[in-house]
């Protein structure tokens, strides 16, 4: 027989960064997630479910991660400021059935979410080159861009005199100063050649 089975839930709120750990019987998960996502809770509107591991000893379980988030806690609520990725590897990595999202392989969610943290640390340290080599000579990416809208230079060099934003609204330049802002949206791969083509470019000298 199964040990005190319930569901550990994780939810999003309007607040960028801020999220509910909670829990609830296995029985009445729909319901409290209807509950929540229409009514809110302490005040805070606009919730909506993220991750629900259903686990044994989920009164535990959940008082463990209040527990270890407990320095990110929002008064004495079931709010925590916290890193998405983090709270979404500790989730996946509980011992439960997932039953939200649905047909999420947890090995394989976790081993995405620590490729895209290597992807966004990647993306920091190409960020700050093209900062750092812009400080240094500031003239190098002005006159390569020269009153232009838009420049390639090289494969992964990109530049662009406003910001630059997707159909789906989504930016895709990094401003460096004024007017000059640079493409910083590759793959992992993309972004560790566009760091050896910035580095290239203001090592080189003309």
């Amino acid at each position: 027989m199964k040990n005190n089975v319930g569901v550990i839930y994780l939810m999003k709120t309007v607040i960028d960064g801020v999220y509910k750990i909670g829990k609830t019987g296995e029985g009445n998960f729909e319901n409290r997630m209807y509950h929540l996502e229409k009514n809110g809770y302490s005040n805070i509107t606009g919730l909506q479910r993220e991750i629900a591991i259903k686990v044994e000893n989920y009164e535990e379980k959940e008082k463990m991660l209040h527990e270890i988030f407990s320095k990110s806690r929002i008064s004495e609520t079931e709010f925590f400021a916290l890193d998405r990725d983090l709270i979404e590897t500790l989730f996946y990595a509980l011992k439960g059935e997932i039953i939200f999202p649905k047909k999420i392989n947890a090995e394989e969610k976790i081993e995405k979410i620590a490729e895209e943290k290597r992807t966004k640390s990647l993306r920091r340290e190409l960020i700050q080159i093209i900062k750092d080599g812009h400080f240094k000579n500031p003239s190098k990416l002005k006159n390569l861009l020269a009153n232009k809208k838009y420049i390639k230079y090289r494969k992964n060099i990109k530049l662009y005199s406003q910001p630059y934003i997707s159909n789906k609204n989504n930016l895709l330049t990094i401003e460096i100063e004024e007017g000059i802002h640079a493409y910083v949206v590759f793959n992992k791969e993309q972004i560790k050649l566009a760091i050896e083509e910035y580095r290239n470019f203001f090592g080189e000298d003309k």
